[in-house]
């Protein structure tokens, strides 16, 4: 497989989504951004966390994958999130 395919095929952005909910990265980020009013989140893949970080503060995620910002874009609460 050509590796811009990651960046491109829908298909291989859908492996994200097989990721447990509860992960432990997530939860200490998610405590980094505890207090603070904004967040940029790099590499927001499919925007899992990206949502997760939107209340109560403003989000922007940036990832170099138009099909897993796609995916992000679908989530509840990625209306939210620039």
């Amino acid at each position: 497989m050509n590796t811009r395919n990651i960046f491109t095929d829908p298909a291989v952005a859908q492996f994200y989504e097989l990721t447990p909910r509860d992960r432990q990265d997530h939860l200490f980020c998610k405590s980094l951004a505890r207090n603070a009013s904004s967040v940029l989140d790099l590499g927001c893949g499919t925007g899992e966390l990206t949502v997760q970080l939107v209340k109560g503060r403003r989000v922007v995620g940036l990832d170099p994958a138009g099909a897993m910002l796609d995916i992000a874009r679908t989530r509840p609460g990625g209306e939210q999130v620039t």
